[in-house]
């Protein structure tokens, strides 16, 4: 299995004995990239427009999506 195609493997996995390094605790590499869209948008936000928790959220998973769905294509 190619880790990029996967969206629920671990963004940090951990190797143990007689595992592959698909087994993982932690994040999974979508909840890690929205975490991060989440940081960025939160972060650049003008306080006065009023961002709403549900809107940011939605925004930082859709980001997430694209970007593992970029990172899919192979260009075919």
């Amino acid at each position: 299995m190619n880790p990029i195609n996967n969206q629920d493997i671990s963004a940090f996995p951990i190797a143990y004995a007689e595992s592959d390094l698909t087994e993982g605790y932690g994040l999974t590499k979508r909840e890690l990239f929205a975490a991060m869209a989440m940081q960025g948008i939160l972060s650049s936000a003008n306080q006065e427009e009023g961002w709403i928790g549900v809107t940011v959220v939605m925004q930082s998973i859709s980001l997430a999506d694209e970007l593992i769905k970029q990172l899919n294509f192979t260009g075919e």
